[in-house]
């Protein structure tokens, strides 16, 4: 697939398997997050529509899902930059999805919690394996005050969804909303 062109070839994943196999009984519903925009090579991260979505979400203080497709929403047209639109110019929010979830705003999403590493590893032989192969560094063979170094700097990480997930320059989006 190219990044600027069109797509010229499609992977073979689960949502194209079903596509083919159910056709039109197939209902796709989307999560809302921020997705990639900008630069291919350094991409960032937008709210889509340009927060729209999240605005009118938001004065709703309650979670909201809605059907895409045969709503005025359909027609909304992907931003230039937005990474759905890479290969497919011209893709409409009705292209992309059925139906849509919007959970949270960007502030309450949490993340799920790191098992705590006397839970995970409660007894000696399970803590010699992840002090040599630990699920998140590439750190081998390390003592166990760096592993509980390692376990502690994942959970706090955890604790800040925009930051963690390179997020944090969309904090304050609420005022573009008015």
């Amino acid at each position: 697939m190219s990044v600027t062109g069109k797509a010229r070839g499609y992977m073979d994943r689960m949502g194209n398997i079903l596509s083919r196999r159910y056709g039109e009984d197939v209902f796709l519903i989307a999560l809302h997050k921020p997705l990639w925009c900008g630069d291919p090579e350094k991409p960032s991260y937008c709210l889509p529509f340009s927060g729209r979505i999240d605005c009118a979400a938001a004065a709703s203080n309650r979670p909201v899902g809605f059907d895409v497709v045969g709503s005025p929403l359909a027609d909304l047209a992907f931003e230039a930059g937005d990474y759905y639109l890479r290969g497919h110019p011209g893709l409409r929010f009705g292209d992309y999805t059925d139906g849509y979830v919007w959970s949270a705003s960007l502030e309450a999403i949490r993340l799920v919690s790191v098992i705590p590493l006397e839970a995970y590893a409660p007894d000696a032989a399970s803590r010699a394996a992840l002090r040599t192969e630990n699920p998140f560094t590439n750190d081998a063979d390390v003592s166990e005050p760096r592993l509980r170094e390692i376990w502690a700097a994942e959970t706090a990480k955890r604790g800040n969804v925009l930051a963690s997930r390179g997020w944090a320059h969309l904090e304050g989006w609420k005022a573009a909303c008015r």
